[in-house]
């Protein structure tokens, strides 16, 4: 990936439990997210997501790891 690039990743969400159902809903409304789906396993919701540039994708996860019920995040950037 390259500085110009538009970012674009997978993030994995860890979540409070019992939150999965109300956090999915409050992701989707996030605009670069591309695709958002509950799994199963250490993560609990896996979205797709892609910005402009990388200072716009800094400010994005930013966003996420704020949003209510987050515990924690993974990022794979996908080429």
């Amino acid at each position: 990936m390259t500085k110009e690039s538009n970012p674009h990743a997978f993030i994995m969400i860890s979540c409070d439990p019992g939150t999965n159902e109300g956090l999915l809903n409050a992701l989707w409304e996030v605009p670069e997210v591309i695709e958002a789906y509950a799994v199963y396993g250490i993560y609990d919701q896996m979205v797709r997501v892609k910005t402009g540039t990388m200072a716009e994708f800094r400010e994005l996860n930013a966003r996420i790891r704020r949003l209510p019920n987050v515990r924690s995040t993974i990022t794979m950037f996908i080429d």
